[in-house]
C-alpha cells in the first residue's frame, strides 16, 4: 500500500546503516547525525502509519479488497476449455516479447525510469515461469528462471542506488544541517552516483549476455503453441 511506501523506505535505510558507514568511515560522526535524523523522520512516519491503520478509509479498503477476491472466486476463469500449458505457453511467450522489446530500448544513456520498467517486466516474466514450473519440468525451464533470476538481480541493484541517491538528494534539500554534516551527506551522494555508475555498466554486460540467451531457440522452444 502506498501510505506504507515512505515508512518501509526508511526501515531499509535504518537498517542499511553501517553499510553507508563503511562507505565513508572518516564521516562516521556525521552519518550518525544524519541517521539520528532518518530514524526520528521514520518514528513520525510509524505514528502516521499507526494512526492511518485505525481509520475507516484503511476498513473501507480492506472491504474492497476482500469483496473483490470473493468475487473472482464466484465465476468461471477466462479462457477455461484452454488446456492448461496452451494458457501458460502463450502467457510466458507474450511477456518474453514484452522484456525483449524493453531490453532493446536500454542503452548507457537511458534514464533510470527506462531501467525500472525493464526490472518490472522481467518481474512478470519471472513470476509466470515460476508459478507454471511444474507445467515445464524440464532441466531448461530451470534455467530459464535462473538467467531471469540473475538479470533481476543486477536490475535490483540499479534501482537500489537510484533510490538511495534520490532519497538522500532530498534529505540534503529539506534537513536542517550544520555544514560538516552536508558535506559528508554530499561526498554519500557521490559514492552512491559512483556505485550507480558502475551498477548501469554492469546492467549493459548482462543485457549483451541476456540478448544471447533470449535468441537461443532452445530459451523458448519450450513455450512455443
Amino acid at each position: 500500500m502506498k501510505k506504507t511506501n515512505k515508512l518501509r523506505d526508511l526501515d531499509v535505510f535504518i537498517l542499511d546503516k553501517n553499510q553507508y558507514i563503511e562507505m565513508l568511515p572518516n564521516h562516521k560522526s556525521s552519518l550518525e547525525q544524519l541517521f539520528c535524523f532518518i530514524e526520528s523522520e521514520r518514528a513520525y512516519e510509524q505514528a502516521k502509519v499507526t494512526r492511518w491503520l485505525d481509520t475507516q478509509e484503511y476498513t473501507t479498503h480492506c472491504t474492497l479488497i476482500r469483496n473483490s477476491m470473493l468475487r473472482s472466486t464466484q465465476h468461471e476463469p477466462v479462457d477455461s476449455n484452454v488446456p492448461a500449458l496452451l494458457f501458460a505457453s502463450q502467457k510466458i511467450s507474450v511477456q518474453f516479447k514484452k522484456v525483449d522489446k524493453a531490453r532493446r530500448k536500454i542503452s548507457d544513456k537511458s534514464r533510470d525510469s527506462v531501467i525500472h520498467s525493464m526490472r518490472i517486466k522481467c518481474k512478470a516474466l519471472r513470476y509466470l515461469l515460476e508459478g507454471f514450473s511444474t507445467l515445464y519440468p524440464s532441466q531448461q525451464h530451470k534455467n530459464n528462471v535462473k538467467q531471469l533470476k540473475l538479470l533481476q538481480d543486477k536490475l535490483g541493484d540499479f534501482n537500489d542506488t537510484s533510490s538511495q541517491i534520490e532519497f538522500f538528494a532530498q534529505l540534503k534539500e529539506t534537513a536542517n544541517l550544520n555544514k560538516q554534516d552536508r558535506k559528508a551527506l554530499k561526498k554519500l551522494i557521490n559514492v552512491l552516483s559512483e556505485h550507480h555508475e558502475l551498477s548501469r555498466q554492469t546492467i549493459l554486460t548482462h543485457l549483451s549476455q541476456f540478448e544471447s540467451f533470449i535468441r537461443d531457440s532452445n530459451t523458448q522452444n519450450l513455450y512455443r503453441p
